[in-house]
């Protein structure tokens, strides 16, 4: 007896969606349906942003510092104040008056 019973529950015939025929045209307001919640539309847009970022930081490399550009300092021009001391007052010496 209890090896009929095991019999029958495997000889039963598997019920299936194949079985029944339901075709694409049955299909597709079901499809529509469930794509249009907007409860599949926020999840499935909070799902790429994290992937996103995911994958953003897993590549992030950080970028060497830029060398700076390090520049001569400037030669400084002679001083003009010793030049017109020297030359400008070569005519007058211990207060002489000028010609």
């Amino acid at each position: 007896m209890i090896i009929a019973i095991i019999m029958n529950l495997f000889n039963k015939p598997r019920i299936s969606a194949d079985n029944k025929g339901m075709k694409i045209g049955a299909m597709m307001p079901v499809v529509l349906g469930v794509l249009k919640n907007p409860i599949v539309i926020i999840s499935a847009a909070a799902i790429i942003l994290y992937l996103n970022f995911v994958f953003f930081v897993a590549r992030y490399v950080k970028k060497p510092p830029r060398p700076r550009v390090r520049r001569a300092p400037k030669a400084e021009p002679p001083k003009q104040e010793a030049a017109a001391k020297d030359g400008g007052d070569a005519g007058k010496e211990d207060g002489g008056e000028e010609d």
